[in-house]
């Protein structure tokens, strides 16, 4: 039922009726309705085989619209893993790729980190001696095309893909700004990618043997940054005690985590 359920969220032609204490569902595709048992589902591989019926349902029924299959079935697998726990998840290969770049700490682009605010594509945090911060972007500009494309109603995943590239390459955006140092309309900015290399430890001394150390995620050189802070620390000051701060650190490594934890 978890399954169904989230298919359901993600698959907008599909909809799912089930009363609590009924022995079958509903699947209703567009005009066509089937009704599947579900009273005699006991374990795993009751799951999968009555799975496998719906989904031949479901794509005798899909075949004629966009719905990608493979994205049902990853609906139905984080569905499925919801029962578990908040944290369990099932990666698309997109998804996967995408996790593999955040954690390296390395990846080509620009030095910028968006979001969608106002329904507006925004740049929240231009890094410096980047791309983006030598070409003077400020935080708040908003972003209204990318290489002639209007970003009005993109995904912040389809925006992020188009702006990040092979060290490099060029893009252009385009950028309107508001305020005193702001102007009408959008400019454009052509932008040459490069490797951008995010820290994931910052720190400083706080006096008398006290040192900071911020961990923004667990990446794969978080470990070894952490040990170079805490030498550099050591050096200007013997270091009585460390403050860490993780406050919004959304998690990221689970071996880099162990590590911190060790030292």
């Amino acid at each position: 039922l978890s399954a169904l359920n989230q298919v359901q969220k993600e698959v907008a032609q599909v909809i799912i009726l089930h009363n609590e204490k009924s022995p079958t569902v509903k699947v209703r595709v567009t005009t066509e309705e089937r009704e599947f048992r579900v009273d005699n589902v006991q374990g795993p591989w009751d799951v999968a085989a009555r799975l496998r019926e719906v989904f031949a349902f479901l794509q005798a029924n899909l075949k004629d619209t966009e719905v990608d299959l493979r994205d049902v079935e990853y609906a139905a697998c984080n569905g499925m893993l919801r029962t578990l726990d908040p944290h369990s998840v099932f990666l698309s290969p997109e998804a996967y790729k995408e996790m593999n770049l955040s954690t390296s700490g390395h990846f080509g682009g620009l030095g910028i980190v968006i979001s969608i605010r106002d329904q507006q594509l925004t740049m929240m945090r231009p890094m410096p001696d980047t791309p983006a911060g030598r070409a003077a972007l400020k935080r708040l500009d908003r972003i209204t095309k990318i290489n002639n494309e209007s970003t009005l109603n993109m995904p912040l995943d389809d925006a992020v893909k188009r702006l990040r590239g092979k060290p490099g390459t060029k893009v252009t955006i385009w950028v309107h700004r508001e305020g005193t140092d702001g102007w009408q309309g959008s400019r454009p900015f052509e932008l040459l990618r490069e490797e951008i290399r995010i820290k994931s430890v910052d720190y400083r001394t706080l006096g008398n043997g006290v040192g900071y150390v911020r961990i923004k995620q667990f990446q794969s050189s978080t470990d070894d940054e952490l040990e170079a802070a805490l030498d550099d620390l050591d050096k200007k000051e013997r270091l009585r005690a460390v403050v860490l701060d993780l406050r919004g650190n959304p998690g990221g490594l689970l071996d880099q985590a162990a590590k911190v934890a060790d030292r």
